[in-house]
Protein backbone atom coordinates (compact mmCIF):
# COMPACT_ATOMS: atom_id res chain seq x y z
CA UNK A 1 0.00 0.00 0.00
CA UNK A 2 3.05 2.53 0.84
CA UNK A 3 4.40 1.76 -2.06
CA UNK A 4 1.33 2.44 -4.30
CA UNK A 5 0.41 5.94 -2.52
CA UNK A 6 4.59 6.86 -3.57
CA UNK A 7 3.62 5.38 -7.31
CA UNK A 8 6.79 3.24 -6.67
CA UNK A 9 7.91 -0.29 -7.27
CA UNK A 10 8.14 -2.21 -3.78
CA UNK A 11 12.33 -3.48 -3.75
CA UNK A 12 11.37 -6.01 -0.60
CA UNK A 13 14.20 -8.66 0.67
CA UNK A 14 13.71 -11.41 2.44
CA UNK A 15 15.60 -13.57 5.48
CA UNK A 16 15.77 -17.31 5.67
CA UNK A 17 13.93 -18.67 9.03
CA UNK A 18 17.21 -20.26 10.37
CA UNK A 19 19.21 -16.82 9.84
CA UNK A 20 18.05 -14.86 13.09
CA UNK A 21 17.96 -17.40 15.51
CA UNK A 22 21.60 -18.19 14.38
CA UNK A 23 22.54 -15.15 14.95
CA UNK A 24 20.76 -14.75 18.05
CA UNK A 25 23.23 -17.90 19.32
CA UNK A 26 26.19 -16.54 17.65
CA UNK A 27 25.62 -12.99 19.35
CA UNK A 28 25.09 -14.60 22.49
CA UNK A 29 28.33 -16.72 22.75
CA UNK A 30 30.77 -13.35 21.81
CA UNK A 31 29.06 -11.75 24.06
CA UNK A 32 30.29 -13.87 26.91
CA UNK A 33 33.60 -12.46 26.02
CA UNK A 34 32.54 -8.69 24.63
CA UNK A 35 29.80 -7.78 27.02
CA UNK A 36 29.14 -4.84 24.38
CA UNK A 37 27.13 -7.61 22.01
CA UNK A 38 24.45 -8.19 24.47
CA UNK A 39 22.49 -4.91 22.90
CA UNK A 40 22.69 -6.68 19.09
CA UNK A 41 21.60 -10.07 20.93
CA UNK A 42 18.54 -8.17 22.08
CA UNK A 43 18.26 -5.77 19.21
CA UNK A 44 18.06 -9.50 17.22
CA UNK A 45 15.46 -11.21 19.58
CA UNK A 46 13.29 -8.48 19.54
CA UNK A 47 13.95 -8.48 15.49
CA UNK A 48 13.20 -11.82 15.37
CA UNK A 49 9.78 -11.25 18.30
CA UNK A 50 8.06 -8.96 16.05
CA UNK A 51 8.92 -10.64 12.61
CA UNK A 52 7.20 -13.80 14.07
CA UNK A 53 4.11 -12.58 15.89
CA UNK A 54 1.31 -10.89 13.88
CA UNK A 55 0.24 -7.64 15.41
CA UNK A 56 -2.82 -6.75 14.25
CA UNK A 57 -4.33 -3.71 15.52
CA UNK A 58 -8.07 -4.02 16.67
CA UNK A 59 -10.57 -2.68 13.99
CA UNK A 60 -11.59 0.90 15.20
CA UNK A 61 -12.36 3.85 13.24
CA UNK A 62 -13.54 4.83 9.61
CA UNK A 63 -10.21 5.32 8.08
CA UNK A 64 -8.39 2.47 6.47
CA UNK A 65 -4.74 2.06 6.29
CA UNK A 66 -4.07 2.43 2.37
CA UNK A 67 -6.25 5.77 3.22
CA UNK A 68 -3.97 6.98 5.37
CA UNK A 69 -0.91 6.17 3.73
CA UNK A 70 -2.17 8.03 0.92
CA UNK A 71 -2.86 11.07 2.53
CA UNK A 72 0.91 11.07 3.75
CA UNK A 73 2.14 10.40 0.48
CA UNK A 74 0.27 13.45 -0.88
CA UNK A 75 1.07 15.93 2.00
CA UNK A 76 4.74 14.71 1.43
CA UNK A 77 5.29 15.80 -2.54
CA UNK A 78 3.66 19.00 -0.89
CA UNK A 79 6.13 20.16 1.20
Amino acid sequence: MIFEALGKKPKVKSLPGWLIPTAIGITKFIAVFIPKVRHATEFLRIFHYYSINDMLAPGYGTRTLKDHFDMLAKEGKEA
